[in-house]
């Protein structure tokens, strides 16, 4: 697949993927490890796409789904934190309700607590949204509208589990 045919889905969310960070490499980490944000991250992902027609199904993923450093790393340290991403494609739509599908999306995440972030249509068509614990969401069409995608990442997470205090299991 050409880099192309990704379209808009791609460029919103790496734009929504950098942890936040003062120039000093400080960012917040929550309290939870990669694996445990990144079932969040899919759990949000089903529910997105569940907001939709019922004929819409979770399709392939595009590209590498793999963590995301939240310093400025190239990802080298395997124990930094990082961020979960997802980014699919999503399948059983016509193209003609693309419009719907975004309009759908947006009304299902504010009513859930989520804001706005992103929504540069009718220029671009593809939508943003955050939570207040840091994670994001985007559903996007292809630049020339035929194909839909859902992508996200999650807040920064510990890449190695929660030390357990002495004395305890």
């Amino acid at each position: 697949m050409r880099l192309n045919q990704l379209g808009v889905a791609l460029i919103a969310v790496a734009s929504l993927t950098s942890c936040t960070s003062n120039g000093t490499g400080w960012y917040h980490v929550n309290k939870v490890t990669i694996g445990q944000a990144r079932q969040q991250l899919d759990d949000y992902v089903k529910e997105s796409v569940a907001a939709l027609p019922a004929a819409a199904r979770l399709g392939p993923l595009i590209g590498d789904s793999g963590p995301i450093p939240c310093d400025d790393s190239d990802g080298a340290l395997s124990t930094s934190p990082a961020r979960a991403q997802a980014d699919n494609w999503i399948t059983g739509l016509p193209s003609s309700g693309n419009a719907e599908y975004l309009d759908a999306f947006v009304a299902h995440w504010i009513t859930k607590g989520w804001r706005i972030v992103d929504d540069p249509r009718p220029h671009l068509n593809y939508v943003a949204v955050a939570n207040s614990v840091g994670y994001s969401l985007v559903l996007a069409t292809t630049l020339d509208g035929l194909r839909l995608s859902i992508g996200g990442s999650s807040a920064c997470a510990s890449r190695e589990p929660p030390e357990t205090p002495s004395g305890s299991l």
